[in-house]
């Protein structure tokens, strides 16, 4: 599945998803340099980047994660049901910021690598106690 399917099934801003699939693409080196760091949580490295440029990694990344999912057998509504996040903080942040993109890249990156699961309403982070 592609980032663009991924988009449309999450009903993310066609125009947004359209401008950070364009800046992910004329920046491919750094999208997938970054991308094992993203997978594995790590975001630091994106604090000076814009919402949409951090849309744009995740956004990059979503067909990785996806495939993770498939290889895993997790239902492809829990994969979709988890990153329905990535709308609800774009829309947030626009309404509270004005900017457009995601902005807490922090929380995201759980999702990304499978620490956080949404089934249902609730969502599960994994952790050792």
């Amino acid at each position: 599945m592609t980032a663009k399917d991924i988009c449309i099934k999450l009903n993310i801003d066609e125009n947004l998803a359209e401008q950070s699939l364009r800046w992910a693409d004329s920046n491919k080196e750094f999208c997938d340099k970054t991308l094992y760091l993203l997978l594995k949580g790590k975001c630091g490295f994106a604090r000076k980047l814009d919402g949409k440029q951090k849309l744009a990694l995740v956004l990059n990344a979503l067909p990785y994660v996806y495939a993770k999912y498939q290889e895993k057998g997790i239902d492809e509504k829990i994969f979709f049901d988890t990153f329905s996040d990535i709308k609800i903080w774009c829309d947030n942040g626009f309404e509270q910021y004005g900017t457009q993109g995601l902005e807490n890249l922090n929380w995201i990156a759980k999702h990304l690598s499978m620490k956080i699961f949404r089934i249902g309403r609730l969502q599960y982070e994994f952790s050792r106690f």
